[in-house]
């Protein structure tokens, strides 16, 4: 039985509907006579409701597990979606890339939530349904909305937050080419001043020109890794 109801039920509409006809049932089977006489015998009906009332309750009992099951369901879905939105939300990202991806997953998180919501709204009306047949409905939709409320202030904070993480890491790029810059600078002057003359070529001096050539050395080590620096920067 638990089975067959699992596969047939789905929407409230559908326990609401058999809700009801379980209901008609009961009122059925309570106007049933605990006697009834066929010419002169009489016939004891009491054992026969009996099984009828056992079968109507053991149904209804089904069909609250049932609806009580399905309500955990929507909130274990809905509570994982939020729990993994909280969590890509909270990382900060610390360069161009990240922040492409983080705009990718918020992208991905906001094209969920119209599903959710869904299910949102789908464990509200089955709760309601519970607490009218059954006198009480799961207390962990309450704390569930408001974790939902908090993820909604985290999506936008989240938009800020990456506008803010934009203009850090511009202002710090417009820091490093500066100074990459003025590194260039520094460079030239010294290369300017420390370059071999042409008079230690025509001297011919052998001491001068192998601190000439290391000298050159010493300045083509320090070129790339200027070069290095102003790929990375590019």
């Amino acid at each position: 039985m638990d089975l067959l109801v699992e596969k047939q039920l789905s929407s409230v509409q559908d326990w609401e509907r058999n809700f009801k006809a379980l209901k008609a049932r009961g009122k059925e089977s309570e106007r049933l006579p605990s006697l009834e006489k066929v010419d002169c015998i009489t016939v004891n009906c009491e054992p026969v409701k009996a099984v009828i009332d056992d079968l109507i309750q053991r149904l209804f009992d089904t069909l609250l597990m049932s609806l009580r099951k399905s309500i955990q369901g929507h909130t274990l879905d809905i509570d994982s979606f939020v729990t993994g939105a909280m969590e890509t939300l909270s990382s900060r990202p610390e360069s161009i890339d990240e922040i492409g991806e983080a705009n990718a997953r918020h992208s991905q998180i906001q094209a969920r939530k119209p599903d959710i919501l869904l299910q949102f709204q789908a464990a509200q009306e089955k709760n309601r349904l519970l607490r009218a047949v059954a006198g009480g409905g799961l207390d962990s939709l309450s704390s569930l909305r408001a974790k939902w409320d908090k993820l909604e202030m985290m999506m936008e904070s989240h938009q800020l937050m990456i506008k803010e993480q934009v203009e850090v890491m511009r202002s710090n790029a417009e820091s490093r080419v500066q100074a990459y810059r003025l590194e260039l600078d520094r460079f030239r002057a010294r290369w300017d001043q420390l370059k071999p003359r042409d008079e230690v070529i025509e001297t011919g001096d052998q001491a001068a020109l192998l601190a000439s050539v290391q000298t050159i050395r010493d300045k083509r080590q320090e070129f790339q890794e200027l070069e290095v620096t102003r790929t990375r920067l590019l």
